[in-house]
């Protein structure tokens, strides 16, 4: 059975062409790399296009995706490999750590954080770190554990949940900064009337992940795959338009733990779910 590669999380369709070129240049690093047959097989050529993201995380035969960092330290705990950190290359990016930019629309007249009070808010989802629990560790000094927005609209994905905002329907969302910035330079008029009001504390970038099946030899050329193809020239025109940076393995036992710090703060702060 094929193995199965994605690059799920920043998948729009002005971009399709770039992440294909990336994937056929992190195979042929992963190629150069391998001295394991069986991968070199089994490596598939095309990114799978997943319906399911839970179900695709948790396959057997996963071999490279990327998740998001809340569902790394929370639901996928014990159940995948971490591989290393993408970064990408924003205003708002600090080498492998990140943040979200929480926007309104240009008419809105919010200064402050706190001028959302009884607001619509619009989220992707509730395991969105960016979309979600950046947003509620902002908001849990304010809140005081009692809620603090009139309304929480989900919206399933970040782009929609500007367009909500764009067109009236929620108040402010928070989106992360690769999104946010990936929009500005290919799709400009979708946020030209959105206007940053702040942004979160910062986390680690989205994570490569692998199966737990994966065995450790493969996992290695995994990491060393990656880095080549974030240092290759010949890749650097797609990696400027994906806005990628370099890939960096996180060391520690734990080297996403800011995420679960910032959920345990606002938990204790009695704000556990954004309202």
């Amino acid at each position: 059975m094929a193995l199965i590669c994605a690059y799920p999380m920043y998948q729009m369709p002005e971009l399709k062409h770039c992440i294909d070129a990336w994937w056929q240049g992190v195979y042929r690093h992963l190629i150069k790399q391998n001295s394991n047959l069986n991968l070199v097989v089994t490596l598939p050529k095309l990114l799978t296009q997943p319906k399911n993201y839970y179900s695709h995380w948790r396959d057997d035969q996963l071999l490279l995706s990327q998740t998001c960092g809340f569902p790394l330290t929370h639901d996928l705990l014990g159940m995948v490999q971490y591989v290393a950190t993408q970064s990408y290359q924003t205003p708002f990016s600090h080498g492998p750590t990140y943040t979200s930019v929480v926007l309104v629309r240009n008419t809105d007249t919010a200064q402050h954080i706190k001028d959302l009070f009884q607001t619509r808010i619009a989220v992707n989802s509730d395991d969105s770190q960016s979309g979600y629990h950046a947003l509620r560790g902002l908001i849990a000094p304010l809140a005081q554990g009692t809620a603090f927005f009139s309304e929480v609209v989900r919206s399933l994905s970040h782009r929609n949940s500007m367009a909500l905002v764009v067109k009236g329907r929620a108040d402010a969302c928070a989106v992360d900064c690769v999104t946010y910035s990936l929009l500005r330079a290919h799709a400009p008029l979708e946020i030209a009337n959105l206007r940053i009001l702040t942004t979160t504390p910062s986390a680690p970038c989205l994570p490569y992940i692998t199966s737990l099946s994966t065995p450790p030899e493969v996992l290695a050329t995994l990491q060393l795959g990656l880095i080549s193809a974030a240092l290759d020239p010949d890749l650097q025109s797609v990696r400027n338009q994906l806005l990628m940076g370099p890939v960096s393995i996180l060391t520690g036992p734990k080297p996403y733990q800011d995420i679960v710090r910032q959920a345990r703060k606002a938990d204790a702060l009695g704000y556990k779910t954004l309202i």
